[in-house]
């Protein structure tokens, strides 16, 4: 049985928004679990220092910087951009989505426990610190998502013509180790 002949479809879907739901209620469910059982059993709740958003706030502008080099690459160039890397870029946008959206309801559910106690000089710092990394979560998932539609590959706007023509890009499709180029 042969493939059959026509245009390439996407053999990656986007992120659906079940799945980021999905993501935002395990987050949010394992965290409120974790917190339940800390209170019930006297211990105290987790601190949570700046470099909870810190950390976050790093991954989401390295995750956002990427999105915006992807989407030059894809649109402008795009027989600069090998599969493989295409690929993992690809992987890497998905992972934000999913893992922002679920940390960032980890840390909404963390802030939702803490304000009762809020008073509290640790109190204070889990539901600020919390907070700020809720909101960058939110900005790292959105980065993810960015960087997702940036590979996207757009639609050929000549048929006729190939795009290495078109481009003036002359390279075989087989570079040493590339893979062959983004389509």
């Amino acid at each position: 049985m042969t493939a059959p002949e026509g245009p390439r479809q996407p053999t990656v879907e986007p992120t659906r928004p079940g799945w980021v739901a999905l993501a935002v209620v395990l987050g949010g469910g394992a965290c409120a679990l974790l917190m339940t059982a800390l209170v019930r059993f006297g211990l105290s709740l987790p601190r949570v220092e700046p470099v909870a958003w810190l950390s976050v706030g790093l991954l989401a502008g390295g995750v956002g910087y990427l999105a915006v080099v992807t989407r030059r690459l894809v649109r402008d160039r795009r027989a600069d951009l090998d599969a493989k890397s295409a690929l993992y870029r690809l992987l890497l946008g998905k992972t934000s989505i999913l893992a922002g959206a679920g940390l960032g309801a980890a840390y909404v559910v963390l802030v939702a426990f803490s304000l009762p106690g809020w008073p509290a000089p640790f109190a204070q710092g889990r539901v600020v610190h919390g907070g700020v990394a809720a909101v960058l979560c939110a900005v790292w998932a959105v980065a993810g998502w960015r960087l997702e539609r940036a590979c996207r590959i757009p639609d050929d706007p000549d048929d006729g013509e190939s795009d290495d023509e078109a481009s003036g890009d002359t390279r075989p499709d087989h570079e040493e180790g590339g893979g062959p180029a983004l389509r």
